[in-house]
């Protein structure tokens, strides 16, 4: 996009912003980690904040910088991305409820997995480093060798009928469609 996503504006507020304050309805702030690149500007926020210490590499260094942030005693953590504007906190909250015993539940439809609006369970903190030594950066390929509950998008949809949940900024066509699902002008 030829920006930073993180800081696009939406409404009165970053997109990073809103994506906080959507998580945050859901999860206590003090236990929301932001994964930043090394000299990426953001906007005050009120959650952890740490910087990704190997940038391009894909999430999973982010998510072992961020695992290594949580408050102790955190047993599982909603994981989306910066780019996410439209999630719906009712999808987080039954993400929670319906995790189980698993290690994660991610949402799949016939086409993919949606491994960045996922819950995981964060005792997977070594599976993941092991990945990434082994040169794995896949996080479709560790979802795929944990014990993870696959739920079908379809069982989503009563709490978020165009699962809208799903969709990530791309693109400047994104960007403003995104806008427009949230009822906000274009900048």
């Amino acid at each position: 996009m030829n920006a930073d996503k993180a800081l696009l504006t939406f409404g009165n507020e970053t997109m990073l912003e809103r994506v906080v304050r959507i998580v945050s309805s859901i999860v206590d702030p003090r236990h929301i980690v932001v994964v930043a690149a090394a000299n990426q500007q953001l906007p005050a926020l009120k959650t952890i904040v740490v910087r990704d210490s190997v940038e391009y590499h894909g999430p999973l260094p982010a998510l072992v910088c961020g695992f290594a942030a949580l408050p102790p005693n955190t047993e599982a953590v909603f994981i989306t991305g910066c780019d996410t504007p439209l999630l719906n906190p009712a999808i987080i909250e039954s993400l929670f409820q319906q995790l189980g015993e698993s290690d994660a539940i991610v949402p799949q439809d016939a086409e993919r997995l949606y491994p960045l609006c996922a819950v995981y369970r964060t005792n997977i903190f070594t599976r993941i480093e092991e990945q990434i030594r082994a040169g794995g950066n896949s996080l479709h390929q560790l979802v795929l060798q944990l014990d993870a509950k696959l739920i079908p998008v379809e069982k989503l949809r009563e709490l978020d009928p165009e699962m809208l949940s799903l969709k990530n900024v791309n693109s400047h066509e994104d960007y403003f469609s995104a806008l427009e699902c949230a009822g906000l002008s274009t900048p």
